[in-house]
């Protein structure tokens, strides 16, 4: 298992793992667009995890979130295992690397959402050390 930074040619592959672990379909075209914006921004961060052929099982995409209330800090928007590749660190490894990246860069730690039908990706949460900190809801105004 080999651990980098993501790239455009990995797009088919985060695709299908989208579709596959989070019942996310996306079209290559669009989430090339999408991949390319992403890998032009400084603020995001996009780190893969490969088997021996250089074929991605599984994807952790931050940027970094910064307000006027808390320090600086990486947001998870997307974090992703092959389900069949599920159970084997490769998700604690992803973690490991981008909780790298952030004390690095001194920010005071990392943040994300789970749906709350998600109560494995819970689990798996905790036991990495992350905790609950809020409940809430999200609004959202769609054009």
């Amino acid at each position: 298992m080999e651990i980098r930074i993501g790239k455009i040619s990995d797009v088919h592959a985060i695709g299908l793992i989208n579709k596959k672990a989070m019942g996310y379909c996306t079209g290559d075209d669009i989430l090339t667009q999408r991949l390319k914006r992403i890998c032009d921004e400084k603020n995001h961060e996009l780190i893969v995890a490969t088997q021996a052929d250089d074929c991605v099982v599984g994807y952790i995409h931050v940027e970094t979130y910064t307000s006027l209330y808390m320090d600086s800090m990486f947001n998870i928007l997307g974090f992703a295992i092959d389900p069949q590749f599920q159970h084997q660190g490769i998700g604690t490894q992803l973690l490991h690397a981008i909780e790298t990246e952030a004390r690095q860069r001194n920010y005071s730690g990392i943040r994300l959402n789970s749906g709350t039908e998600r109560l494995a990706a819970h689990q798996f949460y905790e036991k990495s050390g992350y905790m609950l900190d809020k409940t809430q809801f999200r609004f959202q105004k769609k054009f």
